[in-house]
């Protein structure tokens, strides 16, 4: 993960390199959400998108209220618009 201990996940054309999520479907907001890191920790923070945000841990969704932080850890998959990530910690 970059120094600056975040990694904001964001629209970009299918070309790109810039490090944005191709979303030719339109379910990704253009500032979706942002994962943090704080002393070692990390966490998901829903940027009041339009889909929403959610955590699958151990088969459970909780949807992410936005603008409140929630801590992902290892194994998590979050979902963001119709996109799914794996979280790994390693």
């Amino acid at each position: 993960m970059p120094s600056n201990n975040f990694l904001a996940v964001r629209t970009t054309p299918a070309l790109s390199t810039s490090g944005g999520v191709a979303d030719e479907s339109m379910s990704i907001s253009k500032t979706h959400l942002t994962i943090l890191r704080i002393d070692g920790r990390l966490y998901a923070v829903d940027r009041s998108s339009t889909n929403g945000t959610s955590i699958i841990r151990n088969g459970s969704e909780q949807q992410l209220t936005p603008g409140v932080r929630a801590r992902i850890v290892d194994g998590d998959t979050i979902r963001f618009g119709d996109r799914r990530a794996d979280v790994r910690v390693g």
